[in-house]
């Protein structure tokens, strides 16, 4: 079985949304990463999100003031131990190890309840749209054995990381790409075999942005 996308006619800038549309995947993956990268600290950060559900607004947005105060406290206080052990890192390797650990929980605390992580999403999405706006027609297939994407690369379905789809688009994370074209250039099957078809190759299902 092949799946075709026919982009001929696909232009970024016909959807109007498109970047709106672009910044949910793209929250998706950056925090795939980051879970993978310090599962710990999400552990944390999903046990106050449960706790978020059962609090007012008032006292989350008080929460969040906190949370980035002693953010800047822990990034601080790691700095004391970070610079002299940078000097001497054979005889202070303890120090550099923890200091560096510390900074990097309050960097994290810092930044996961900052408005700047939004805004750096958004900038991605226009950046992310922008180089759209170059690429050639082209065709996708979905194979049995992987995914051509413009006879140039070929994607295993092993190295996808994520699914996503929004209003308009699938948007596909593989390896340290992302691919996006849009759902209804389906050429000779319907979207929900796809998306099927998709799901017993790399047991992934589409997540709805």
């Amino acid at each position: 079985m092949e799946f075709i996308f026919k982009t001929e006619s696909f232009n970024i800038f016909n959807f109007k949304s498109a970047e709106e549309q672009l910044v949910e995947p793209l929250k998706k993956i950056t925090e795939l990463n980051s879970r993978k990268k310090v599962a710990a600290l999400w552990k944390i950060v999903d046990g106050l999100n449960r706790r978020k559900k059962h609090v007012s607004k008032e006292v989350i947005n008080r929460r969040i003031k906190r949370y980035r105060i002693w953010g800047f406290l822990i990034v601080l206080m790691s700095l004391f131990l970070f610079i002299p052990s940078i000097a001497s890192p054979k005889e202070l390797l303890v120090p550099l190890i923890l200091s560096s650990i510390t900074m990097v929980i309050g960097l994290f605390f810092v930044f996961s309840c900052s408005g700047s992580y939004d805004k750096r999403l958004k900038k991605s999405a226009h950046l992310l749209v922008k180089s759209l706006e170059n690429v050639k027609n082209y065709d996708i297939a979905f194979k049995d054995d992987g995914i051509d994407l413009n006879k140039a690369d070929f994607i295993k379905y092993s190295d996808i990381k994520l699914l996503t789809k929004t209003q308009d688009f699938y948007v596909i994370f593989y390896r340290e790409n992302v691919t996006v074209f849009p759902i209804n250039t389906l050429n000779n099957f319907s979207n929900d075999l796809f998306e099927e078809f998709l799901f017993d190759k790399t047991g992934l299902s589409f997540e709805y942005c």
